[in-house]
């Protein structure tokens, strides 16, 4: 367990570099990019459906969604 710690007044959890680079390592997200959409989003559905399209990806894909309109690619 990481211990919390106030930032500004807001609650954060501060990681190493060495240890994100594990946590990516181990979660095989080497290549993981987060997207936000500004003013809402599409069905999930979709989204799995054109952003490979728009962005010329080859090979599968993971595509989720996060909170507060943000995706995890």
């Amino acid at each position: 367990m990481k211990q919390i710690v106030y930032l500004h007044g807001e609650p954060s959890i501060v990681w190493e570099e060495e240890e994100v680079e594990q946590m990516i390592i181990n979660e095989d997200r080497q290549y993981a990019v987060v997207g936000k959409f500004s003013y809402g989003w599409p069905d999930i559905k979709d989204l799995r459906q054109l952003i490979p399209k728009q962005c010329e990806l080859k090979g599968d894909v993971n595509i989720g969604l996060l909170i507060n309109r943000y995706v995890l690619i």
